[in-house]
């Protein structure tokens, strides 16, 4: 899943974090050699979304997951966590 309204972060999350107690992994993720955030599409990676002082950009720390409150921060990528999968109405 890739936030992009405010909307969609506030009617996912908690409901989500009512019947899941893991953070979830979201489609952000920094490109091997890059130094830039990107979502699964393609696009750049929202500064909006992102916890204050995120992303901290730590090595080995180039996948996403989101908090409860559905704002990121970067993290290892080898991590057992949920994931939401997004499709279209």
């Amino acid at each position: 899943m890739v936030v992009e309204s405010e909307r969609e972060r506030s009617e996912v999350f908690p409901t989500m974090y009512k019947s899941v107690s893991s953070y979830p992994w979201m489609g952000v993720y920094k490109p091997e050699g890059e130094d830039r955030w990107v979502s699964v599409k393609g696009e750049p990676a929202l500064s909006r979304w992102w916890r204050p002082g995120e992303p901290d950009n730590t090595a080995n720390r180039t996948c996403a997951a989101a908090g409860h409150s559905g704002l990121l921060w970067n993290t290892g990528c080898a991590l057992s966590w949920p994931f939401i999968c997004e499709i279209s109405l």
